[in-house]
């Protein structure tokens, strides 16, 4: 059996005719996410553009495995746009790819669980333009052949996943020397390797370094790094044996950092009585208060942090808090603004409950405003401009549950609360 493969050659980064470059026939784009993919991949060195369907990609939508966008395709080559930001889980699992070329996405901040996993081919990356990088998630480069990885510009870089780049033979090179943000190495990230030594030195945020992160690999031992943020008393193993900043241990346990994490207690109210639906935007945050007006956080690293308390009638309260090994608790007493700065009518957001849709209605024909949505973690799910009433914001694509929203004019936070979707 005769197999024919399409090779690409590039000349000045140009990649030639027997490339294939995506069309918009060939996906479905939803908000620049990449949902799904048609395409029958007679050619298998693919270009992702920078816009498709008149959007500007910057996802690949996670997705169970065998409904991964390019899962099990026989893709031999990807080139991304330079503006993509994450690539979800499963998205390339099972192909045949040899090299993965980071060097051209400034933008890339997430790497998926199984993105790259039992490719088997995956023999280099280059991570050498990825300063925005923050995860590389479970299981993402597993099963492959890859020899080296150059994680030294990725200076944002917070957490290496569980299994990461589990049972790559080859990999005989980790280097972590620019990695000061990496907060945690996952169990087993870099088992199975042929790694002779790794320098954790650079490493001076790490928290967790997971059970058997560098077992099964040439390593004899470990030097712990020595964190330098504020707290730190010492590193304490699986078995509860305290070790301490420099000490060389084995490669077979986990290790944690302790003394570290501290509870933050917000109380918000007016003339004492609590505020429901504050806004905190403190830490991982925003948050929001409870209907005691609480918002209770029981690990925050220690350090120095600035926050800002908003609500709906209520001057802005900011301050600045240092988090230490004792408990903090922070009493913010919001001041009313004065009536002429109160809108002469109230920005309404309905149905609450809702289902697939949130309308949003205010006093002006025209506004430039913006919507900012958040799940109950705290996490950013949507994000849309506000230029007419009402504006109708499209829900359908978010899970059952309790939601928090932001309305902008401008810089300036006018409404905030809470939105249940049914």
């Amino acid at each position: 059996m005769l197999t024919i493969l399409a090779v690409a050659i590039v000349f000045n980064g140009k990649v030639n005719a027997q490339t294939y470059t995506l069309t918009d026939d060939d996906v479905v784009v939803i908000n620049g996410e990449i949902t799904s993919c048609s395409y029958s991949f007679e050619l298998t060195d693919i270009v992702i553009p920078e816009v498709l369907d008149g959007q500007t990609v910057i996802g690949i939508k996670t997705k169970s495995l065998e409904n991964a966008v390019f899962y099990a395709k026989g893709i031999t080559s990807v080139h991304f746009p330079t503006t993509i930001k994450y690539i979800g889980g499963y998205a390339f699992c099972f192909n045949q790819i040899q090299v993965i070329d980071f060097s051209n996405c400034p933008n890339l901040e997430y790497i998926g669980w199984y993105a790259f996993t039992f490719n088997e081919t995956i023999k280099s990356i280059n991570f050498s333009s990825c300063s925005n990088l923050e995860i590389i998630d479970d299981e993402a480069f597993s099963a492959n052949d890859i020899k080296e990885v150059d994680l030294s510009d990725c200076i944002n870089l917070k957490t290496i996943g569980y299994q990461a780049f589990l049972w790559n033979g080859f990999l005989s090179d980790v280097n972590l020397e620019g990695c000061a943000s990496l907060v945690t190495i996952g169990w087993w990230a870099f088992s199975g390797a042929s790694l002779s030594a790794v320098d954790l030195s650079s490493c001076t945020s790490l928290v967790n370094l997971g059970l058997g992160a560098f077992d099964d690999t040439q390593i004899s031992n470990i030097v712990l790094p020595t964190p330098e943020y504020p707290g730190f008393e010492y590193w304490e193993d699986n078995d509860g044996t305290i070790f301490y900043a420099g000490d060389t241990v084995s490669k077979v346990y986990g290790y944690n950092a302790k003394d570290v994490y501290t509870p933050v207690t917000f109380t918000v109210t007016n003339d004492g009585s609590p505020i429901d639906s504050a806004t905190i935007d403190f830490y991982n945050g925003p948050y929001t208060t409870n209907e005691l007006g609480l918002l209770e956080l029981s690990n925050v690293l220690q350090g120095s942090y600035t926050y800002t308390v908003s609500a709906e009638g209520f001057a802005d309260a900011e301050g600045e808090i240092f988090v230490g090994i004792d408990s903090v608790s922070v009493i913010i007493e919001m001041s009313e603004v004065a009536v002429t700065e109160i809108p002469e009518k109230l920005y309404l957001v309905y149905p609450n409950p809702g289902t697939n849709q949130m309308i949003i209605d205010f006093p002006t024909d025209s506004y430039n405003g913006s919507l900012e949505l958040y799940n109950n973690e705290g996490k950013l799910v949507l994000k849309q401009n506000i230029s007419f009433k009402p504006t109708i914001i499209q829900c359908s694509k978010l899970n059952n549950g309790i939601y928090f929203f932001r309305i902008f004019d401008g810089e300036r936070l006018i409404k905030s609360g809470k939105w249940v979707k049914e």
